[in-house]
């Protein structure tokens, strides 16, 4: 399984947090390595009762973003932390169920998350559940990684004689024999140490993993904590709040939700249908799936779209028996293409529903959805019970919000999901989805407007038909006062708002055309119950970006001609020039590099109290940081292999270590055996080697990951700017499509724009200088229509950098049929925009006229946007 770039991210912040605190201690390693402009939770380091010593750190991913499988993956950066060979983990979650699951996947071979610990351990791996301690052998602690998976209530009590897991067992004497725990904080029955598994625990001082558990480890009391004595605590949760809105702890990395859409993870946004009667759900959910069927058959994966159904509980209208009969009598779905998932009755415990010859299309369930169910097919959801609560909304929708095989599909209308519902049982749940979004699965507000949509009518709905928005009508309780909105907003709004006064003091506002933000906030006002207003500021915002649409170019039938790509020549194929592309044509051996750590880039220095570490830093730069030995936790017993090490068994454990596909064993081998063969001849110890083994590895790493950039960006100058015989040629191969126009949030500026392509605009605030950039763009009569170009999008226009995309702020088409590329930089940035101006002017330059790459920048004194763009125009 190829991790995410998100989950690289995440997972390298976390090992960045813990080399920190290795040094620094956790409160000074976290509020280094939190704060960023991704992570608004970032803030000053809070310590857990009793154990102040023990870095406890918060990772946020929303719904779907494989938080179990980082949890896995995070086992190995905390045991490099600890200098441990084979930790001990305890491993939290939520519920029985939870837990049930968990063991099973960590007990697989071929899970993921089991493949993830087997690579980080070289196979050397037990699991068990925390009913099953009593399996666990002297010598599992000290040769394997030691998984044991719990729910949190079976630790979490006052009397600890009511938990087996406290009590004393003697078949666990030989453990206690073979570790010193003179000193420790043991549990005692008059006066002896008890032989309890959690004691046990203690001397081990257990890496503690909690799964999907909200604010948990805050809840546990401070007498656990030292009963647990865990040496890490890493939590892994969906939202920072917990039931009473209270912001969790520490919360080192936050993953935004449109991050796992852009990573192809989950299907946004949600189709939200609202529908009469429970008959017409059904009914729209029948059509959706086989809409989706239809427009499947032209993918190159199988995908059989699936229906979920929630029906009513026993003693309502309609149960699990009335709804299935309802699909065969009604909607004429023959009986082997449906599936009933209950707790009395499991059709799908035997059926692999990824089989290509598997029928099920229709799968009817009541509550056994909730917790850890998944298909990949899933794409509808329809729910005929009353689901007002948050946590139906939730575990629901997170069903159908999963992509299936995490791929991107041709046709948008596959990377969304459909929900389909009663109006008079969901309707308040629908127009508060928002915060459950927020509340429950993770995602912040703003993504959250975004992510739930009305479907449009018409065009944006790919039926070919062109339809007019059709007028708003919204009742509200008082008469609307658009006094605070500015002149000319209300000289517009007397022509897109009729205001109709009601006998009863109410009044109906039909909204027949585009209102600025300032008149929509107006009529929200208008209503005097939150919630409504939530409901009805979505509905406005939802009809302001149809009438966009209705007047945009390409609503009136005006094309915009694909841009070009850059492709070169490599061994006569031609490659689309792709960074990925481009770094796989490259030849790279950190042999024929100076691949030898300099003494400023690891070095140890041994004084009466401390250890001196010269250690080699991101930026390149060196960092003299003391470790203090007194600080250092000291492990029961030497952890590693059970015979001594040497020189050769550090050189095999840090040639796996820093293991990469990149390189083969013979060259990593070389690697590390001249590195551990330099520094013995600089006069360390192989004793402080074998200590400090893993930031040696660490140095290692970034090594060869120095090296490997410095060779990217020599293959990419060379593929690139090379000998003309390498490159280049155009092909006209992104052809910009409103249907696929992605963005994180709306413009709702004062300026109106007239040529932006698609309607809306993605990713503009309104002020600023990208805001006067596009103004001046729109205004130029040289531009016939332009696009704003969001960032790391995948219906995005980019060029490519030595490591990374490059996407220009806005692409636009000229009415002489020339394409342009414009790159805004403030002043501040035009010293780091090198680069990106030159592989523009690549592009340029090959186009043979055809193309124009603009940079234009706002400096005092210096020509107007406008006169730099007129310009390059020529």
């Amino acid at each position: 399984m190829q991790l995410k770039n998100y989950q690289k991210t995440a997972l390298a912040k976390l090992e960045k947090f813990l080399t920190r605190a290795q040094l620094l201690g956790a409160a000074q390693a976290f509020e280094e390595v939190a704060p960023g402009d991704d992570n608004p939770y970032g803030g000053h380091y809070t310590p857990l009762a009793g154990i102040a010593d023990c870095p406890y750190v918060c990772l946020r991913l929303p719904t779907g973003g494989g938080k179990t499988l980082l949890a896995a993956l995070s086992i190995a950066k905390v045991a490099r932390y600890l200098q441990r060979e084979f930790p001990v983990v305890l491993w939290m979650t939520p519920s029985e169920i939870i837990c049930q699951q968990t063991v099973e996947a960590l007990k697989s071979p071929c899970h993921p998350y089991r493949a993830a610990m087997d690579a980080d351990f070289g196979g050397r791996v037990e699991v068990w559940d925390i009913g099953q301690w009593q399996q666990i052998r002297p010598q599992d602690m000290s040769e394997r990684a030691c998984i044991v998976v719990s729910t949190i209530q079976a630790l979490r009590i006052t009397d600890t004689d009511k938990r087996k897991v406290y009590a004393h067992n003697e078949n666990l004497e030989p453990h206690f024999q073979r570790f010193a725990h003179d000193g420790l904080k043991l549990e005692k029955d008059n006066g002896r140490v008890k032989f309890s598994f959690a004691n046990l625990l203690h001397i081990h001082r257990p890496v503690v993993i909690v799964d999907e558990a909200h604010n948990a480890v805050t809840k546990l009391s401070s007498e656990l904590h030292e009963r647990l004595r865990p040496s890490c605590i890493i939590e892994f949760t969906a939202t920072p709040r917990d039931s009473r809105g209270r912001q969790m702890h520490n919360v080192l990395v936050n993953v935004p939700a449109t991050a796992l859409r852009d990573e192809e993870m989950i299907k946004l946004p949600i189709e939200l249908t609202e529908h009469k009667t429970w008959q017409d759900a059904v009914n729209g959910a029948v059509t959706t799936r086989q809409r989706l069927a239809k427009i499947a058959r032209d993918e190159k994966e199988q995908i059989r779209p699936v229906v979920l159904y929630q029906a009513q509980s026993r003693n309502n209208e309609v149960t699990v028996d009335a709804l299935k009969k309802h699909l065969i009598e009604n909607e004429r779905i023959a009986e082997e293409k449906i599936a009933v998932a209950t707790g009395e009755q499991r059709e799908l415990d035997d059926i692999d529903i990824n089989d290509p010859q598997c029928q099920i299309e229709h799968v009817i369930t009541v509550q056994a959805l909730k917790e850890g169910w998944d298909c990949p097919f899933a794409y509808v959801l329809c729910t005929v019970a009353n689901v007002r609560s948050a946590t139906n909304v939730e575990q629901l929708l997170g069903r159908v919000m999963r992509m299936p095989f995490a791929k991107q599909r041709n046709r948008r209308e596959l990377n969304r999901a459909y929900a389909h519902v009663p109006e008079t049982q969901f309707s308040h749940a629908a127009h508060t989805l928002r915060d459950k979004l927020v509340g429950k699965m993770g995602f912040e507000q703003d993504e959250a407007d975004n992510a739930v949509q009305f479907p449009f009518s018409g065009w944006l709905e790919g039926t070919g038909e062109q339809t007019e928005p059709q007028p708003e009508q919204i009742t509200v309780d008082t008469t609307p006062d658009f006094s605070g909105c500015t002149e000319k907003e209300r000289k517009a709004a007397e022509q897109a708002v009729e205001v109709q006064q009601q006998d009863d003091g109410k009044a109906t506002v039909v909204v027949k055309g585009e209102i600025s933000p300032a008149i929509q906030e107006a009529i929200v006002e208008a209503v005097t119950k939150p919630d409504e207003q939530k409901g009805i500021r979505v509905r406005l915002r939802r009809k302001n970006l149809e009438f966009q649409i209705s007047c945009s170019p390409a609503r009136r039938g005006e094309k915009f001609s694909p841009l070009p790509q850059l492709f070169f020549i490599f061994d006569k194929r031609e490659l689309e020039a792709s960074p990925e592309n481009i770094e796989s044509v490259m030849k790279w051996n950190p042999l024929e590099q100076d691949y030898i750590l300099s003494a400023s880039e690891f070095s140890i220095k041994e004084t009466a109290e401390s250890f001196q570490i010269d250690y080699f830093h991101d930026a390149g730069t060196v960092e003299k940081l003391g470790i203090r030995e007194t600080g250092q936790w000291k492990e029961p017993e030497f952890m590693g292999m059970p015979d001594p090490w040497d020189e050769s068994k550090l050189v095999h454990w840090l040639e796996r270590e820093i293991r990469t596909g990149y390189l083969t064993q013979e060259v990593l081998e070389k690697v590390a055996g001249e590195n551990v063969k330099a520094l013995l001849e600089r006069k360390h110890t192989l004793e402080n080697l074998l200590r400090f083994k893993h930031l040696l590895a660490r140095a290692l790493q970034e090594k060869l990951k120095k090296l490997r950039d410095e060779a990217k960006t020599r293959n990419y100058q060379q593929v690139l700017f090379g000998t003309p015989a390498s490159v280049h040629k155009l092909k006209f191969e992104f052809r910009p499509d409103p249907s696929t126009y992605e963005y994180n949030f709306t413009y709702e500026g004062p300026y109106k724009f007239k040529k932006h392509y698609y309607g809306p605009v993605g990713d503009l605030k309104g002020s600023g200088e990208e805001y006067n950039c596009a103004i001046e763009l729109d205004k130029m009569p040289e531009i016939r229509h332009w696009i704003r170009n969001v960032g790391r999008k995948p219906s995005s226009f980019w060029l490519p950098l030595s490591h990374n995309k490059f996407y220009p702020d806005f692409i636009a088409e000229l009415t002489d049929g020339r394409l342009m590329a414009v790159e805004y930089k403030g002043a501040h940035l035009l010293a780091g925009a090198e680069e990106k101006n030159r592989i523009g002017k690549l592009w340029e330059d090959a186009s043979d006229g055809k193309a124009i790459f603009a940079m234009p920048s706002q400096q005092e004194g210096g020509p107007s946007i406008e006169e730099q763009v007129r310009e390059k125009l020529g």
